[in-house]
């Protein structure tokens, strides 16, 4: 992980601590060809020295730490910030509106009380994703009254099918 300041706070994946051999694996985002050390320098004293950790999507980041362990996503992408990477989130597939997270996938009276009660009473927090809630298919991402009127909309007058994901 990466602060506001550039510092990074991540596991540096010594080789063997236990025999004190504080080289680097290969994989190390101390390492300076790794995608998570942003000044392309090493960071700290020693080379990598070994390869020990496993990385099964080959993207240079070890599974230990990468956000999509089969899926290549070397910058670690995560915009909506579930410690999912975007290139495998599937947290909303196909419409939007389902808001109390129904494994049937069927939005009802069930995702707009869920919506009421996230927008005014904010005792709900949506369990799949925040995407779910974005039910007018909005670009800035927020979850707010628009939403609202397009589930009501949707439940009540126009029968209109909500946004698909983005």
């Amino acid at each position: 992980e990466i602060d506001t300041f550039g510092n990074l706070s991540a596991n540096p994946l010594f080789c063997d601590t236990t025999f004190i051999d504080f080289h680097i694996d290969s994989l190390s985002p101390c390492a300076a060809v790794s995608p998570l050390n942003q000044c392309g320098v090493l960071i700290g004293a020693f080379d990598p020295n070994c390869r020990q950790y496993t990385d099964t999507d080959d993207d240079s980041i070890p599974n230990l730490v990468d956000n999509c362990q089969f899926d290549y996503n070397p910058n670690q992408e995560d915009s909506d910030g579930d410690g999912i990477g975007d290139v495998c989130d599937d947290c909303c597939v196909g419409l939007t509106g389902n808001v109390d997270c129904d494994p049937l996938e069927i939005i009802d009276l069930g995702d707009l009380s869920a919506l009421i009660d996230y927008l005014f009473f904010i005792t709900f927090t949506p369990q799949c994703c925040h995407e779910e809630a974005n039910v007018d298919g909005s670009t800035d991402g927020f979850v707010d009254i628009g939403d609202l009127t397009a589930l009501i909309d949707y439940l009540f007058i126009s029968f209109t099918p909500p946004a698909p994901c983005r």
